[in-house]
């Protein structure tokens, strides 16, 4: 997935979008993260941000949930790694579950021959334990 030749290929604007997704420890919109990266001086328009996001997303590297206002936030993927997510509150939960869950289709198997999968991603909807109490 990180090859020398993909890190190559990345803009300037993935890898400065990489490497602050790096130092974070919860997502963030596209709108919050150029703000950021405009404070610091980047130089990073906003068309460059949503563009680099999409890129690092395709790559698997970077992990994009919806929040309950419908805000896409956008935090580093965790390989081997799943997200359960509230629909009342919104939090996510990181956690590690069975390799079995995580492989993707034998690539030879007759449903998949023709699809050529870059990535995925494991996301469970439910109501969390402090939701439930609460109701």
């Amino acid at each position: 997935m990180d090859d020398p030749q993909t890190v190559s290929k990345r803009t300037r604007g993935q890898k400065v979008i990489l490497a602050y997704l790096q130092q974070l420890h919860e997502p963030i919109s596209a709108q919050a993260l150029f703000a950021r990266l405009r404070n610091e001086g980047s130089g990073l328009g906003l068309a460059t941000v949503y563009r680099a996001l999409e890129g690092l997303k395709r790559e698997g590297l970077i992990h994009r949930k919806i929040s309950p206002e419908g805000e896409a936030l956008h935090s580093l993927a965790q390989p081997g790694s799943g997200y359960l997510t509230c629909l009342h509150c919104g939090e996510s939960t990181l956690i590690q579950a069975d390799k079995e869950i995580w492989s993707p289709p034998d690539p030879v198997s007759e449903s998949a021959s023709a699809f050529q999968i870059l990535y995925h991603t494991w996301e469970s909807f439910g109501i969390c334990g402090q939701c439930q109490f609460k109701a």
